[in-house]
């Protein structure tokens, strides 16, 4: 019986799931198209020749610097070095006053800009701490008067050695009536002028404080006494119970501890004296400083910490190591050094208002949110919520953290293995932070991971032997309701090898991807919605004729891309996604490398035009010009010779006019079923049975010249059908044609699953635009293929 089927539309791209479960519009292979719900299934936009960047040799690492837009900045590593180029292709200044090492001998290099600050680390490096210690001053005594009361006696002892004392002491005894000898410097003086010590000692006065010292730093024990209120003297050596113990009189530099619970050291606290005068010396008046235990390691060593590359005002850059903060405060108990100390960085980011860095030791490290620098508490007295926040999550299987990703409903922390949930009561700080497993995908975040809007993430997937893409999207606001969903379940085999970058745009809900499996495509995901719900989920890869994409991001709509040629030359080409973008000639032009060019770069000799290019062509790929202004424009020209910069063309032209390299697109059909419905509701696709496809019908709609190929698998030559007239039929020239719109017929005469039917561009820079498509055919429900 003759049967009927259509598609309305070949936009959802590349499937690899068994052609008899797809359903209509997928497609079996397709290269250098795009398809959107607007435009329909088209070939893929043409990408203009932006700059070469002229000395780039052997690219390590990349990083995109976009500030705005009027500093857009491509940043590599190459020869051990830092290379800025703007996007003009100026070579920028960048200078290194600390010195290259930290980048020239990096394993793995991570780049972020956060803020003014773009931080290079290197995944290999341990980060150490320097031997600064904060520093020791144990050999002092102070003692100090409070008051002075009338017929009191005030003594001080000195032992020493501290572990076997010998004791030295002075006493001195106040007037029941003479009030001079009440005054705290007479009390002080006559305690200075009878002590006498042993050799090895040192003392003075200044006030109501007396300074007993040992150069040596020996330990020694000083004791004192009233019998007043037993709380006239006092003395200070290492430790005091209450700040109430501390003088204002004091040895600069002076450190005691302050004891919190006697039968505990992890309340306890440290101080240092630090005089009014910033130049003083020795016994000074002044006031005592929170600082850290003395002898506790202070500093990071900053030749293993993440670097920082700034953008100066006159356009320059320089590179150098950052000023971390210092510990100022607590021990290792209640201030310990950061997990990241004897660990690898393995990713920074931004995470509410902090700088984040996460760890080969599975650890979550956040800044001071006043201080992106500063790792370290503010006091031992008190944590609270402004201090530093360091975390690992827990879960039964060893892991390694490398990105997280902040949500507007919260944060996610995400390893290859597994996934966490960050939750912080609302307050994110160390006393309120915690996580929880989130989910177990098997990823490949270093690379593969890209924030696309406020409530979602996409990351690749990794498989046996190739790349998938994974979605997590949060639609309510809360992280709880996490949506996972797979984007890439259609073509689980479609992206061979890893990834290597990965880049997206938020606007167009698209997704970039390259793999190492392949040098020479990019995979291109595109997805459109309706009211939450997902209505095109499409891949469909992008070839570069003999060339390699070696990095890209998005700007808005635009898709920018840095490709290495077969001759080691690197250029950047920009690609424009946005719907209905024509050139000057009312279509637009679909060449790679295209650039726009004026009547300078024009030479006539003989009966050909030779052009002048910023580049040069490689093998294989086959040079067009395009004039876009006068009697010729929308013609199309075959260059007939290549040579370094140049291209030689049949006639005479002088511009202007665009020229550009080809990048031949097609499509091809997925295997075609008679759909019928089914009790209960639903379409199934009929595969009992054999059908015969007896001919075709595409639509089509401001297309130029392309071709329709009915390819029988059991024949070698497929049927070809020319839609519109031959290209080049005179010496590589092509006159000026209008667009076609309309729908052709063909035959096709095959059974179903062996027969492919391609939409194909040929040679044409033209455009092509598939809408729907529908076929007729022989459905015998008894019979069987033989």
């Amino acid at each position: 019986m003759i049967v009927r089927g259509s598609v309305p539309s070949l936009i959802q791209g590349i499937s690899q799931q068994v052609p008899s479960l797809r359903q209509p519009g997928y497609l079996d292979d397709a290269e250098n198209m795009y398809g959107t719900i607007i435009e329909g299934l088209s070939r893929r936009p043409g990408g203009d020749h932006v700059t070469t960047f002229a000395g780039l040799t052997n690219p390590v690492a990349h990083h995109w610097f976009l500030r705005d837009a009027n500093n857009r900045f491509k940043i590599v590593v190459d020869g051990g070095q830092l290379k800025i180029w703007d996007f003009n292709g100026s070579l920028r200044t960048v200078t290194a006053p600390d010195g290259w090492d930290y980048i020239s001998g990096a394993s793995s290099l991570g780049f972020v800009t956060i803020k003014d600050y773009t931080f290079i680390w290197d995944r290999g490096k341990t980060v150490q701490m320097t031997t600064d210690v904060e520093p020791q001053e144990n050999s002092a005594a102070v003692v100090w008067l409070r008051q002075g009361n009338y017929n009191t006696q005030y003594t001080v002892n000195v032992g020493y050695p501290a572990n076997a004392p010998t004791w030295y002491s002075a006493s001195y005894i106040t007037s029941a009536t003479d009030s001079g000898t009440i005054k705290l410097t007479s009390i002080i003086s006559q305690l200075y002028g009878s002590l006498s010590l042993p050799a090895g000692f040192s003392k003075g006065y200044v006030n109501n404080s007396l300074l007993i010292n040992r150069a040596d730093q020996q330990d020694f024990i000083v004791t004192v006494s009233d019998n007043a209120t037993g709380q006239d003297i006092v003395a200070v050596r290492s430790s005091v119970e209450k700040t109430t113990d501390l003088p204002t009189i004091a040895l600069v530099g002076q450190h005691v501890t302050i004891k919190g619970d006697l039968t505990s050291d992890i309340d306890d606290w440290y101080a240092r004296f630090v005089p009014t005068s910033p130049t003083g010396t020795g016994l000074q008046p002044g006031g005592w400083q929170e600082s850290a235990k003395p002898g506790t390691s202070t500093t990071f060593d900053a030749s293993t910490m993440p670097h920082v590359l700034t953008f100066n005002a006159d356009g320059t850059f320089t590179f150098r190591k950052a000023t971390w903060g210092t510990r100022v405060a607590g021990d290792e108990t209640n201030d310990p050094k950061p997990s990241f100390v004897g660990a690898q960085i393995t990713d920074i980011r931004a995470i509410k208002g902090r700088l984040g860095l996460l760890t080969s030791v599975g650890t979550m490290v956040c800044s001071r949110p006043d201080d992106e620098f500063n790792f370290w508490i503010k006091s031992a007295q008190q944590l609270t919520d402004g201090d530093p926040i360091d975390i690992a999550p827990d879960y039964p299987k060893s892991f390694v953290l490398k990105g997280a990703a902040e949500f507007q409903a919260g944060l996610v922390l995400l390893a290859d293995e597994v996934q966490f949930l960050v939750t912080d009561g609302g307050t994110f700080g160390p006393l309120t932070v915690a996580t929880k497993p989130l989910s177990a995908y098997n990823l490949q975040v270093q690379n593969g991971l890209l924030p696309l809007q406020q409530d979602r993430i996409v990351c690749a997937l990794k498989r046996t032997n190739s790349t998938g893409l994974q979605s997590f999207l949060a639609p309510t606001g809360s992280l709880a309701s996490m949506v996972f969903d797979e984007a890439s379940a259609e073509v689980p085999t479609l992206l061979p090898g890893n990834v290597e970058w990965i880049a997206g745009s938020s606007t167009e809900n698209v997704v970039v991807i390259k793999v190492d499996g392949d040098s020479n495509r990019l995979y291109v995901y595109k997805e459109s919605t309706d009211s939450g719900k997902v209505i095109q989920s499409a891949w469909i890869p992008w070839r570069f004729i003999n060339r390699t994409p070696i990095a890209g991001t998005f700007i808005d709509a635009d898709f920018y891309v840095v490709l290495r040629d077969s001759n080691n030359v690197y250029t950047m080409e920009r690609y424009s996604l946005r719907p209905f973008e024509r050139d000057q000639i009312t279509w637009p032009i679909y060449l790679d490398r295209r650039v726009a060019l004026t009547t300078d770069a024009f030479t006539a000799v003989g009966g050909s035009t030779t052009v002048t290019l910023p580049w040069t062509a490689t093998l294989g790929e086959d040079v067009y010009y395009v004039p876009t202004q006068g009697p010729q424009a929308g013609a199309v020209f075959k260059a007939s010779a290549k040579g370094p910069n140049s291209a030689t063309f049949p006639g005479l032209f002088s511009g202007p006019g665009v020229v550009g390299v080809g990048a031949p697109s097609f499509a091809t059909v997925g295997t075609l079923y008679w759909r019928k419905y089914i009790m209960g509701g639903g379409i199934e696709n009929v595969t009992n049975g054999v059908l015969q496809i007896l001919r075709g019908k595409v639509s089509y709609a401001e297309s130029g010249p392309f071709f329709i190929n009915v390819i029988h698998t059991d024949r070698a030559d497929p049927f070809q059908e020319l839609v519109g007239v031959p290209l080049f039929g005179d010496g590589g020239y092509q006159s000026p044609l209008d667009l076609l719109g309309g729908s052709q017929d063909f035959p096709v005469g095959q059974i179903n699953d062996r027969v492919k039917i391609q939409f194909s561009s040929g040679e044409s820079p033209m455009p092509m635009r598939i809408g729907s498509f529908e076929w007729v055919g022989d459905m015998n429900l008894t019979a069987r293929p033989l």
